[in-house]
């Protein structure tokens, strides 16, 4: 049973510390895709508004 409870706390561990990494790299994803993708249209015309 003891051992059991070790095994289970170790793998859990180990996707957590697999996970880190791939949430870094989908907050990359979003700020250097995503974010230009939606706001491109917008920060145009900011710029106009921002000239007038």
């Amino acid at each position: 049973m003891i051992s059991m409870d070790f095994e289970g706390s170790d793998d859990r561990a180990a996707s957590v510390a697999s996970l880190q990494p791939f949430e870094e790299g989908v907050a990359e994803f979003y700020d250097s895709y995503l974010v230009p993708i939606l706001f491109e249209p917008y920060a145009s015309e900011m710029a106009i508004v921002a000239e007038r």
